[in-house]
């Protein structure tokens, strides 16, 4: 006997919302929204898309756009993910002739933890030079922010994370004790992002004219109540009304 729509979804037409199929389930007036599997598919019929292919998933759970997973080991207490980049026709980018991959070369950048775990991403970059010998670009290699900037021992997510956290009052050797880093690999990455940040925000501070500077008693500390002083700097010219 072949189920019905409703059985299949695990309910009858005449089960209400909230009753012990949860408050999930369809009500007599829209049955058909439940999601089911239909045996002879992989994928539901109805609801959310669902992975169900392994490199699909680990695609997913690494989740950077634009690559493809190598292989994934333990090495030690962390965990290595290797990735490259998935590259089609590449032009010198300099005379705009076709070029071909010199070397292979793989660069590690550190990444947010997963599952609680330090992890490593193992990026096996394309080394290009073009096939024009009378060209003057002799080896370029190919890059994408959106996994880790030039020169940066960071992904990318993992530098906006830790200068999201600092910002918040976070410490740079929290940050470098959880990703299982150098304290200064955080803190250049941090200054970086940071002065991006503020370079970024063109109305933080406005156009200052004259600047006015006050020193002030802030605070006695100590068993001589030693004096502590603090100087402030501010915007003293009026403002036009």
């Amino acid at each position: 006997m072949v189920p019905t729509l409703e059985e299949r979804a695990g309910c009858g037409r005449s089960r209400k919302s909230g009753s012990e199929g949860g408050p999930e389930k369809p009500t007599d007036g829209n049955v058909g929204r439940a999601l089911w599997f239909d045996p002879t598919k992989t994928k539901p019929v109805v609801g959310s898309p669902v992975l169900v292919d392994p490199s699909d998933i680990c695609k997913a759970l690494v989740g950077l756009k634009g690559v493809r997973i190598l292989y994934y080991c333990r090495n030690g207490p962390m965990a290595e993910i290797a990735i490259e980049q998935v590259v089609s026709k590449v032009t010198c980018p300099l005379c705009l002739n076709p070029a071909q991959v010199k070397e292979r070369p793989f660069v590690t950048c550190i990444d947010l933890p997963f599952g609680g775990t330090p992890t490593r991403i193992k990026w096996k970059k394309h080394r290009m030079t073009c096939n024009q010998s009378s060209c003057e670009k002799r080896s370029w290699t190919l890059g994408d922010h959106r996994i880790a900037a030039s020169h940066s021992l960071l992904t990318t997510r993992a530098a906006k994370w830790a200068t999201k956290l600092v910002g918040m009052g976070r410490c740079v050797s929290e940050l470098a004790k959880e990703l299982n880093c150098d304290w200064g690999v955080i803190n250049r990455a941090v200054t970086i992002y940071s002065r991006a940040l503020l370079e970024a925000d063109k109305k933080r501070i406005g156009k200052t004219r004259a600047l006015g500077f006050d020193e002030t008693l802030f605070v006695r500390t100590g068993k001589y109540r030693t004096q502590n002083w603090c100087t402030t700097i501010c915007d003293v010219a009026e403002t036009d009304s």
